[in-house]
This record gives structure tokens, sequence and C-alpha cells, in this order.
């Protein structure tokens, strides 16, 4: 009978080891999560309340963790959002970044208030509390619009404890590839955002020359 009883107990022990040997890794309160639009939003198309969908743009890495992963979902809601007038009001959309997934599924709560208001035919008008990357497209009659890709920086908003694998510990050569790799995507970016202003300033000159004619 105590062999019985004993086997299934070494067996549980057997299965369950790999939790109980797993690592736990401190996400401090303030780390940065930076986020992107994996939607479009445009300000006379989303209503207050509608949820939105964010991916995290890079890697956090902590203690050669992994504890958040690139492309790991994010979620939040549009707080605010008013059409562009004809005159002087430019359109306006607000944001909340709520929270994100880490590497063990935890829900990691963010916070960040963010808000873009389109340039109004009285000048430019932008209002953004942690914007990090300004692929800020602006729509014909002064509405808000939010391209797909724009990135948003967020924060952590209370110390997260996220349970990691041991044996996936980077090597100092695995975080170096990955800091290359995100230097690349920041120069695509700050490329892409150089193109998009000239197409936009071209836009407008061209406009005023018709408007003048």
């Amino acid at each position: 009978m105590r062999k019985l009883i004993f086997f299934p107990i070494i067996l549980s022990i057997f299965f369950v080891s790999p939790c109980l040997f797993a690592d736990v890794i401190k996400v401090p309160e303030r780390t940065v999560v930076p986020v992107k639009l994996i939607q479009q939003l445009k300000g006379d198309a989303v209503m207050v309340g509608q949820s939105v969908d964010f991916e995290v743009s890079r890697d956090i890495i902590i203690d050669d963790f992994i504890v958040i992963k690139r492309g790991a979902p994010a979620y939040g809601n549009v707080t605010s959002a008013e059409k562009g007038g004809y005159v002087s009001k430019g359109g306006k959309i607000g944001l909340s970044i709520d929270y994100c997934k880490a590497i063990d599924g935890k829900k990691v709560y963010l916070k960040s208030i963010l808000q873009r208001e389109a340039e109004s035919h009285m000048g430019a008008n932008i209002a953004a509390s942690v914007i990090v990357c300004p692929l800020f497209l602006l729509a014909k009659g002064g509405q808000a619009e939010l391209p797909v890709g724009m990135e948003f920086r967020s924060y952590v908003e209370n110390d997260v404890y996220v349970e990691v694998d041991p044996s996936a510990k980077l090597t100092t050569t695995e975080i170096e590839q990955i800091q290359q790799r995100e230097m690349e995507e920041r120069k695509r970016l700050e490329k892409e955002r150089i193109e998009r202003e000239e197409r936009e300033k071209e836009e407008k000159e061209r406009e005023q020359l018709e408007t003048g004619k």
C-alpha cells in the first residue's frame, strides 16, 4: 500500500517541479513600455469608450530576461474624440493605454493618457503627453488621424513580479542583437516620418498654389 501511495507523489513532484524552479523578476513601477497602434483611428469615426488595440513595440529586458515580449498585445480606450471644424478648430483624439501582457501571461497595468489635436487653419496645435514617434498624419479639413504603427510611450503603473524560465536567460550576444534590431527599427521609423512630412509639405504647398489661382 505504501508503494502505491508513494509512486503518485513522486510523479506529482516530477511534473510540477519546473514551475517550482521558475525565476521571478521584478518589473519596477514606471518601467517604460513602448506600444504601437495596430489599427487606424480617425477623429470623425471613433467613439468615446471604444476599445483600441496596441502591441508592445520592443522587448522589455530586465536582468537579462525578456519580461514583456515585442509583439505582446496591449489594450486601451478612446477617452475623447472631436471632429475638426471648418475655420479654426482642429479634430482631436484622446487615448488611454491600460495594460499589456507579460511573458507569463500576467496583466501589466500601464498608465499613459495621450491626446492629439489636428493642425488647425490658424496654426499647429498639437498636444501629447508621452508620444515618442510622431508618425502623425493630418487629414484634409483638420481631422485628427492616427495611423497604424504610430508609437507611444507608456509606463508600468505598479511593481509587477513576472515568472520566467531560467533557461531563457539571454546571452550578451543575444541582447546586442536585440538592441541592434531595435536601432534599425527606429531608423526605419524616422525615415518614414521624414518622408511623410515631406509629402504633407508638398501637398500643402500644392493646395496653397491652387487656392491662390
